[in-house]
């Protein structure tokens, strides 16, 4: 276990993360990480920010169906979500 010091930086605090951990979770400087606390535990969970696929690969069509289907059943999918 490692002991870090909490330090101030502007207006929020940073605590400086080792290297062989970095390397471990293939962590990168300048990458976008997730910090939240733990459910029911005093911890912080720092983990990598999984990107979003783009949808760049559904076609048009289904673009268009799946636009006339919300709209056609809105109705029938309002009642289901309130189930």
């Amino acid at each position: 276990m490692i002991t870090q010091t909490i330090y101030q930086v502007g207006n929020s605090v940073a605590v400086t993360i080792p290297r062989n951990i970095l390397e471990e979770m293939n962590l990168k400087i300048g990458q976008e990480v997730v910090v939240e606390k733990a459910l029911g535990a005093s911890a912080v969970v720092i983990s990598p920010v999984v990107k979003a696929k783009t949808n760049a690969l559904i076609s048009a069509d289904f673009k268009r169906w799946l636009s006339s289907f919300l709209e056609e059943d809105k109705d029938l999918l309002a009642e289901l979500a309130n189930r």
